[in-house]
């Protein structure tokens, strides 16, 4: 919402005094608005935005659906190439690799996981609002792509032992594998 308020857009308190103005006057897409409708026929007051913005490497609408009774509410973001699960997995599984790491002692490894994490959010923070979409998405792939190559590297070299060689023989395995389609 606040991309989209920054843009300039017009940001929708939606009930049913102006569903219709609204879902005129709005374009997400259809299966967004559908949702809107129903939310806002079975009570609720829905907020959302004229168009999609672009954010972390996808175009996507953020819209709350809210029951004016109870208070409880949906927070949702919908639309595009969704780079927002590619960007939270990437974040979730450098969560887990340093947690694996901490919990196995592999203080080197967890370091390069660290170093991978901020590398990544770097280069998220650097995709250019200039590109297309799809140069953005390619960026967001790029960024974390790189992201998990380096937590492997970075658990290898923490271990040299069994794991280190099974870590290194997969990173090995996953940058011929991924890296040929995504780069090649």
């Amino acid at each position: 919402m606040a991309i989209a308020s920054a843009e300039g857009q017009r940001i929708w308190t939606i009930d049913q005094t102006n569903l219709n103005t609204a879902l005129a006057a709005i374009n997400l897409d259809t299966d967004i608005e559908n949702e809107i409708c129903s939310a806002v026929n079975a009570g609720k007051i829905v907020t959302a935005h004229d168009t999609p913005v672009a954010f972390a490497g996808s175009t996507v609408t953020g819209y709350l659906l809210i029951d004016p009774t109870t208070g409880a509410g949906a927070y949702k973001v919908g639309g595009g190439q969704n780079g927002a699960w590619l960007f939270w997995g990437t974040i979730i599984f450098l969560g887990i690799m340093l947690y694996l790491a901490l919990m196995s002692g592999n203080i080197i490894g967890a370091a390069f996981i660290l170093l991978a994490y901020n590398s990544f959010l770097n280069r998220v923070e650097a995709i250019s609002g200039d590109l297309t979409p799809e140069q953005t998405y390619s960026e967001l792939n790029r960024a974390a792509f790189l992201a998990v190559a380096g937590s492997f590297a970075g658990l290898a070299l923490g271990r040299l032992g069994p794991i280190g060689g099974v870590m290194t023989w997969y990173l090995r395995g996953f940058l011929l594998a991924f890296g040929l389609t995504w780069y090649g």
